[in-house]
């Protein structure tokens, strides 16, 4: 059971960086490259490696990081969305939650 919940948490921590990708890219696409987006590519990044590598230290890490991201992004695209600050910490706290349980 506890492997079967280690696949499906790393499963979900690596959609949830790949979609965040795909948002960062559609948002590149609609008001130009930031130097904002870049961290997005580094996070996505290494929240990636970290869960194929089994480091839950940095697998918590990125995932806390990506929450002020969010929230910087939006202050300077000028979107700062309340409901999307607490949708990502719903998300971080749930990944977070799962990813621990399956690493005992």
């Amino acid at each position: 059971m506890k492997i079967v919940l280690n696949i499906f948490s790393r499963a979900f921590i690596a959609l949830y960086a790949i979609l965040t990708l795909i948002a960062v890219i559609a948002e590149m696409k609609e008001i130009g490259f930031q130097s904002i987006h870049l961290l997005y590519f580094i996070g996505a990044i290494l929240l990636i490696s970290a869960t194929v590598k089994n480091l839950p230290w940095l697998v918590y890490l990125s995932l806390l990081l990506m929450i002020p991201l969010v929230i910087f992004t939006g202050y300077i695209v000028g979107n700062l969305q309340l409901s999307h600050i607490i949708i990502r910490i719903l998300i971080t706290v749930l990944l977070s939650l799962i990813y621990g349980c399956s690493v005992r």
